[in-house]
């Protein structure tokens, strides 16, 4: 257990980080449809490029799939982090509080 632990106080301090953006724009963006339908808004994609970018920075070697930037999972790398900057977007995008950021590692 103990090797995992510096991935999850990684993953736990950028969704600290990034939930404290979130607050500050919650009820500041409007949502727009994606292609498929669903919703986005300012502060999702701004989370996800933060947080990907982070990754990418630190865990070189790793994939992200991200529900903004990078959708296709890549069955070949060792490790990848699933993120959703705000899991919740229909929530957050009408000012309701019930929402999270949401970092995973495969």
């Amino acid at each position: 257990m103990s090797h995992w632990l510096p991935y999850l106080h990684f993953a736990t301090d950028l969704a600290a980080e990034s939930s404290q953006i979130a607050v500050a724009q919650f009820r500041c963006h409007p949502a727009e449809r994606k292609d498929d339908g669903s919703l986005v808004t300012a502060t999702d994609r701004a989370i996800d490029r933060l947080i990907s970018e982070r990754i990418n920075r630190t865990y070189p070697g790793h994939a992200v799939l991200s529900e903004e930037q990078t959708t296709r999972y890549d069955a070949s790398a060792e490790f990848t982090w699933v993120i959703d900057p705000i899991d919740g977007t229909t929530n957050f995008a009408r000012g309701l509080p019930v929402w999270g950021v949401s970092i995973a590692l495969l």
